[in-house]
């Protein structure tokens, strides 16, 4: 049964803004508490989350819901076990955990909206400036109410590229090398790079360790603004089997056509730090 995915967007742009009002009201006040993978969850992360699932449960009860803090390995569920997963909500709560942590004023939350296993409508919000990516499918994408569609100009030394900490694996070989050509950005939060690529703030952004719910609103946001978003090897990164996701990495490279089709060449000239789980073999670029 299709949806109002305008209706949708809303809705989720309402979530986020939402989310928003309680990171505020905890930053500063929370424990901070560390999962099975090390990663910081924090109370605000579970009270965001908690409302997340309970308005969509609310307003789209036979929809499926995966959200970040769900399990440590987090599966599309259902109300009724017997509902196909048509359509399935991807959350993340605080995207940049760490950062609200410490009070460092970068983290945001991301809400897409997946209809057989593609996203259909993302909304990227940043908690301290209000700034908001917004989207669905056919339907473009707005900055701040604003509408934007990327230029695809050829890279050059202006060129910005969000790239990962490497806080848990070596630098990768790539950025050793665009270090040299580009210039390089870090907020730590996977869903602003890919919002800012949306939007046009940097041009680009690489990562090698991030789950469904850092990419699937930003990949839509992409897609929809006239980007391409791919996995490491240049394939499409949607549709993804939903049913299968079971905490899997879900590396990607974002950024105008252009600039894109020329990183992807530059990744293929240069072997990343350490394999990576593509198409079900392990491959090093």
């Amino acid at each position: 049964m299709s949806i109002d995915l305008s209706e949708a967007r809303r809705f989720a742009e309402s979530l986020a803004a939402d989310a928003a009002k309680i990171s505020h009201e905890l930053m500063g006040h929370t424990t901070v508490e560390h999962k099975s993978d090390d990663s910081p969850v924090t109370e605000a992360d579970r009270r965001i989350q908690e409302m997340f699932q309970q308005r969509i449960t609310e307003k789209y009860p036979d929809h499926a819901f995966i959200g970040e803090e769900t399990t440590d390995t987090p599966v599309a569920q259902t109300p009724h076990d017997d509902q196909p997963h048509e359509y399935c909500w991807i959350v993340d709560p605080i995207d940049g955990t760490r950062n609200f942590t410490r009070q460092y004023p970068c983290f945001a939350s991301s809400v897409a909206l997946v209809h057989n296993n593609t996203p259909v409508m993302g909304v990227i919000r940043d908690h301290v400036n209000g700034w908001t990516a917004s989207g669905h499918r056919g339907g473009g994408v707005t900055c701040n109410g604003e509408r934007v569609v990327l230029s695809n100009t050829k890279p050059n030394a202006d060129t910005i590229i969000a790239v990962p900490s490497g806080r848990r694996v070596p630098i990768s070989p790539i950025i050793n090398r665009w270090v040299d050509q580009f210039v390089m950005r870090n907020v730590g939060s996977t869903a602003l790079h890919l919002a800012q690529v949306a939007c046009g703030v940097v041009d680009a952004s690489f990562c090698l360790e991030c789950k469904i719910w850092d990419v699937a609103a930003g990949w839509l946001l992409i897609t929809e603004s006239g980007g391409t978003c791919t996995d490491l090897t240049g394939q499409p990164r949607f549709p993804y089997d939903l049913s299968d996701y079971t905490n899997q990495e879900m590396p990607f490279l974002a950024g105008s056509p252009t600039i894109h089709h020329t990183l992807l060449s530059d990744m293929r000239q240069t072997r990343l730090s350490r394999p990576i789980d593509l198409d079900q073999s392990q491959e090093t670029l």
